[in-house]
């Protein structure tokens, strides 16, 4: 169970930060413009922010995977993520961009696995 719990954070730790990088660097894309026209102007300032919390979010990960003292910030980390990731599919149902909305289904399956599975095992 630790192995799956290891992986998973990892795997949802690396894709936390390619999201920061596309969201954050990566405006200029005719997704990302579409998208941005489809929920307003504002939309800058928040894929700016879920860039620099999906940074903080995937380092937390990777860092509470790979070092065990610190092991309870990745299921921390983890937590913060399922909840930014419910408010992704939110966004994304706003924009209707159905590729995306599955993907954040999906993350946020993995972010939650291990909050979850601490949550049971670990009390």
């Amino acid at each position: 169970m630790d192995i799956l719990l290891l992986t998973l954070q990892i795997i949802l730790g690396i894709k936390l930060l390619a999201t920061a990088l596309s969201h954050g660097l990566q405006h200029q894309k005719p997704v990302m413009q579409a998208a941005i026209q489809k929920m307003g102007g504002a939309v800058r300032f928040w894929l700016k922010l879920v860039s620099i919390l999906c940074l903080l979010g995937g380092l937390g990960l990777l860092l509470g995977s790979a070092l065990d003292k610190i092991s309870f910030l990745a299921t921390i980390s983890a937590g913060f993520m399922a909840v930014m990731l419910l408010i992704s599919i939110v966004c994304h149902l706003r924009s209707r961009e159905k590729p995306a909305l599955y993907a954040d289904i999906i993350l946020f399956i993995m972010a939650a696995f291990p909050v979850v599975a601490n949550l049971i095992f670990k009390l």
